[in-house]
């Protein structure tokens, strides 16, 4: 998608990031969040995502840039301070425009990420239009001004969610084209004009909507469990998960594993037959770790997932300035095994982009070992 984006604008926004150690740090620190995120929005495509997380990492970086203006600073990077103000304002209001006032998300009703998942299955939510619109996307951005009140736009079906990711795609040089308004071609011969936010709210119905179908099909897969364990730690196990799902999980609500950048919804990804992702595997790490520091095992670690990530780019780790350095897994691993405190090393590797084993570097014998799985034979 970058390969799409102005060469200018992309040099620039380089250069940027390159301007000063402090600026790249935050980045390197903002940039996993914003990925990780887009990752957990399995209902974006990834054009969307990585667009979003283009423009999220350009207006921070921008900023930031900003507030440490100087002379010297705007000299490095050879761009002035005016052309960088006004990239950011751009972005800001392109992005200001898009912001879905509180009073609606009020009287749409949605559903508090606290709200057990029992409860929230069973919320009425706007309705999801499976219609197919033969009308571009391009077409429905207008420079009229919005005529119609929320209450209108309540009242009608939210269009089908592969659209509404065309209209976001589409949104960016429509704003830059001076679009004020989206023209709903659905009512009213396309007379009404939208606000131009109708596309944040229809995204977050779009998304809420299908979070709300996964969890469903989680309860019947539980179901069908129940009724396969008759008995034993399985039944157990399921009436459990049932109860803290009818009483103690909300829908969504925000958890400490991964820097408290997952969910509740990823746990919807254990009960079910779906694909585990990086997230999932280090929520797991992160378990396992906990009850890893209360044995005797002192000098036996177990790894996150972050640590085969640094492997993959040992040499832009290597790279780094030594302060920098000094922050990185490798280098804290690697004073634990010369002060004598790590024997042993376990870590999850992903290969052949679909299945997952567990990698061990044994320091005391010299090492390394893997496990294999009974139908991989290459490597």
């Amino acid at each position: 998608m970058l390969d799409n984006l102005n060469y200018t604008v992309r040099t620039k926004v380089a250069n940027i990031c390159h301007a000063r150690y402090a600026v790249q740090t935050y980045l390197r620190v903002w940039q996993k969040k914003i990925i990780i995120k887009a990752r957990t929005c399995r209902l974006a495509s990834h054009l969307r995502a990585q667009k979003k997380i283009f423009f999220q990492l350009r207006t921070r970086c921008l900023f930031l840039l900003f507030c440490l203006r100087s002379s010297q600073n705007i000299k490095q990077i050879g761009m002035p301070e005016a052309d960088i103000l006004e990239i950011y304002e751009t972005d800001s209001a392109r992005e200001a425009a898009r912001v879905v006032p509180d009073n609606v998300l009020q009287m749409a009703h949605l559903p508090s990420s606290n709200v057990p998942v029992v409860d929230f299955v069973a919320w009425e939510l706007p309705h999801l239009s499976s219609e197919i619109i033969p009308t571009k996307a391009e077409k429905w951005f207008s420079k009229d001004s919005p005529s119609i009140s929320f209450h209108v736009l309540l009242s009608r079906p939210v269009p089908s969610g592969e659209f509404v990711r065309k209209l976001d795609i589409a949104y960016g040089q429509a704003w830059l084209d001076g679009a004020q308004s989206i023209i709903d071609y659905r009512f009213n011969n396309g007379s009404d004009r939208l606000p131009l936010w109708v596309i944040s709210f229809w995204q977050k119905v779009a998304t809420v909507k299908e979070i709300q179908v996964t969890w469903r099909k989680v309860l019947a897969w539980l179901d069908l469990e129940e009724e396969r364990q008759k008995r034993g730690e399985g039944r157990i196990a399921t009436q459990k998960a049932r109860t803290l799902l009818q009483s103690t999980v909300g829908w969504n609500k925000e958890m400490k594993y991964c820097n408290g950048m997952t969910t509740t919804y990823h746990l919807s990804c254990f009960l079910g037959t779906l694909w585990l992702s990086d997230e999932h595997i280090s929520m797991m790490v992160e378990e396992l770790v906990c009850d890893l520091n209360t044995s005797e095992l002192l000098d036996v670690h177990l790894a996150s997932f972050n640590f085969t990530v640094e492997i993959d780019s040992i040499k832009l780790k290597l790279a780094l300035p030594l302060s920098a350095k000094k922050k990185t897994n490798i280098s804290k691993y690697e004073d634990l095994v010369k002060n004598g405190s790590l024997r042993q090393l376990y870590f999850p590797l992903h290969i052949n982009t679909n299945h997952w084993i567990a990698g061990q570097i044994d320091f005391e014998k010299k090492t390394i070992s893997f496990g294999i799985h009974q139908y991989l034979t290459t490597y």
